[in-house]
């Protein structure tokens, strides 16, 4: 807004929408990091389930993309649910760092023998949606969204023997009913809106819901896969901004996402660069991994 004189009127702060409030950037963190720590990375790993005669109804990047029957391309995509799921799990082991696993409904029946080491503490699980290209948007009516992520949320927790509290929908789109729809199905926190790396409280449809930061534009997806970085080079980058932020941030506590998918980086020739990270951050004193169903409650505390 402006004057007569044309100068510039602040008539308060906030947003055009009521799903989240203002919040300034020096207001407190929602959680507390224990023993002296000051920053949490929070790995989340999308085990994606990719269907060769499946279309997307938009284009999102990663998809198959080479013409029908584009067999050499989704057979690469399923060692992110076998060999290439078993080295990142690995990694993570030896590291002794917690993980969440994103995980799409049809991806299930290739996980049972991942069963048990992705279900125990302290990793997550978190609802990925039905598989790679079902994803959400206008295109669905409301019912049809509603019993896609009922059934999914049933399936994921009868699978893995515990609740389901966390959602991010395929490449995080949404449509106007995903939020409520989400807190109507009784998931507590959505990984699909990442304006602020720490959690943030969101008004879903009247009921509520957490916003845990899980970005695609940092994900190896992003940076390997389509914008051809080396795994060497993109996990030195993350290296030096988790210790850029240690060194120079005057925001404490730090919450550092980092998506990963294992069909990228779990394959022979890059999990090498995943494993001495992750060993890396470990022996940051000031830094820790937890996975996102941690880092939600400690916010319900």
């Amino acid at each position: 807004m402006s004057d007569r004189q044309g100068r510039v009127r602040v008539a308060g702060t906030g947003y055009d929408h009521t799903i989240f409030g203002f919040r300034g950037a020096n207001e407190p963190a929602p959680f507390v990091l224990p023993d002296g720590k000051e920053l949490v990375v929070t790995p989340i790993v999308v085990l994606q389930r990719f269907h060769i005669d499946a279309k997307p109804p938009f284009a999102v990047p990663g998809m198959l993309a080479r013409p029908w029957p584009d067999i050499g391309t989704a057979t690469q995509r399923e060692v992110g649910l076998h060999d290439g799921l078993r080295r990142v799990l690995d990694a993570f082991d030896e590291a002794e760092a917690a993980a969440t696993f994103v995980v799409e409904a049809d991806a299930l029946p290739h996980l049972p023998d991942m069963r048990k080491r992705l279900a125990a503490s302290p990793h997550g699980i978190v609802a990925g949606g039905r598989h790679a290209v079902g994803l959400h948007g206008s295109h669905l009516t409301e019912e049809e969204e509603a019993g896609i992520i009922a059934v999914v949320k049933t399936e994921l927790e009868a699978f893995f023997g515990r609740e389901v509290a966390g959602w991010r929908s395929p490449y995080n789109a949404q449509s106007a009913s995903t939020l409520s729809l989400l807190a109507r199905n009784g998931f507590s926190y959505c990984g699909d809106l990442n304006n602020d790396e720490r959690p943030y409280m969101l008004d879903a449809g009247g009921q509520s819901l957490w916003a845990v930061s899980m970005p695609h534009t940092t994900s190896d997806l992003h940076n390997i896969e389509i914008s051809k970085q080396t795994a060497e080079d993109f996990f030195l980058a993350q290296l030096r901004g988790i210790d850029w932020l240690l060194d120079s941030s005057e925001r404490r506590p730090i919450v550092y996402p980092l998506v990963l998918h294992p069909w990228i980086v779990g394959v022979p020739h890059r999990i090498a660069a995943l494993a001495s990270f992750l060993r890396d951050v470990a022996s940051r004193r000031r830094a820790a991994f937890w996975s996102t169903d941690q880092l939600v409650a400690a916010c319900r505390r």
